[in-house]
């Protein structure tokens, strides 16, 4: 068997982590057979390079993914510009499957099953979509992609459940076993007090972080509506955002706009930071003395996973993900 792993954003999220693990899982199995197409500077190919892992670097990724949206959400001109410059990258990624001829093919966007179909067709290799969330669900395109496929992965439960709702098969749904990044104590230690340094705060200062892309289930104006009463109890805690608007939310940049404009109003503004997209996420919460996890979905709790590895105590909503995750009184 020869298995292709496509990840075409490389940004830091539930369903990229997800491809990271099951790279190094299958890597160990097949060896030089199991080959990952990064298609984007980002988090995973940080993460490759620190590994010294073997993989194919196709840099125009980001204009491939520019074109997955395109076709789920843009106009006919924003597709045809983005089209054009597509289209070195489309060329080599088919040329890239009709070398390879993998057995397996996974990706881990509902975009990128649209426009990799005719190379995934042609060669007749078996598709596997990676759900992370159930946002992806929203766009009928999207749902068209992710019922296509001959199976879909799903990394927890919850979100095998939101897959279900929106009309994909059962039967052709499998829920991932809980892999996860080893964090060691001394990477913990030796990070302690990374993000103080950074923002020139003295170590004894209490950082509460909010960790995740911004899109209104993650609950980030809950976190800044929250920090008056915070800050009365104790007025020297700091809140920091860490992450960007998702991309294939077509309400996440307006959100974003409106936690600003509700961090403003309330004169948060030397108290609530916004540390827009980080690579050294692992990093930053290191120096975060509690985690805040106010959303409203969650397919698998990396950030929570993340801060019970480092030592970090976690606040969330009462939701199933996080059920199995926070223990009151223990984590």
């Amino acid at each position: 068997m020869r298995a292709l792993l496509y990840e075409g954003r490389g940004t830091w999220g539930g369903s990229r982590r997800m491809i990271w693990l099951l790279f190094r899982v299958l890597g160990e199995v097949l060896g030089s057979r199991c080959v990952l197409v990064c298609g984007s500077a980002g988090w995973l190919k940080a993460r490759l390079d620190e590994e010294g892992a073997q993989y194919v670097w196709l840099e125009e990724g980001a204009a491939f993914h520019s074109l997955g949206h395109s076709v789920l959400h843009g106009s006919r001109g924003t597709l045809l510009v983005t089209l054009l410059r597509s289209i070195p990258h489309l060329l080599k990624v088919w040329v890239l499957v009709l070398r390879v001829r993998p057995s397996l093919v996974i990706l881990c966007e509902s975009r990128d099953l649209l426009l990799l179909w005719p190379a995934l067709a042609r060669r007749g290799a078996r598709s596997v979509f990676v759900s992370g969330t159930e946002v992806e669900m929203r766009s009928r395109p999207s749902r068209l992609a992710i019922r296509a496929v001959d199976r879909v992965w799903a990394i927890s439960e919850p979100v095998q459940d939101a897959l279900i709702a929106a009309g994909v098969p059962r039967r052709k749904i499998d829920v991932l076993p809980p892999l996860v990044d080893e964090v060691s104590d001394r990477f913990a230690r030796a990070h302690r007090f990374h993000l103080h340094r950074e923002l020139g705060l003295d170590p004894r200062t209490p950082i509460v972080g909010i960790v995740g892309s911004i899109r209104p289930e993650k609950g980030q104006m809950i976190a800044v509506r929250a920090l008056p009463a915070v800050l009365a109890a104790n007025p020297e805690v700091r809140l920091v955002v860490v992450g960007v608007p998702m991309a294939s939310h077509p309400e996440a940049e307006r959100y974003l706009a409106s936690v600003r404009q509700e961090v403003h109003d309330l004169h948060l503004a030397d108290r609530a930071l916004f540390l827009g997209w980080r690579e050294d996420v692992l990093e930053v919460m290191c120096g975060l003395t509690v985690v805040l996890m106010p959303s409203e979905f969650e397919g698998r709790p990396f950030v929570a996973l993340d801060a019970l590895r480092l030592g970090v105590p976690i606040v969330g909503h009462d939701i199933p993900s996080l059920r199995e995750v926070i223990v009151p009184g223990s984590t």
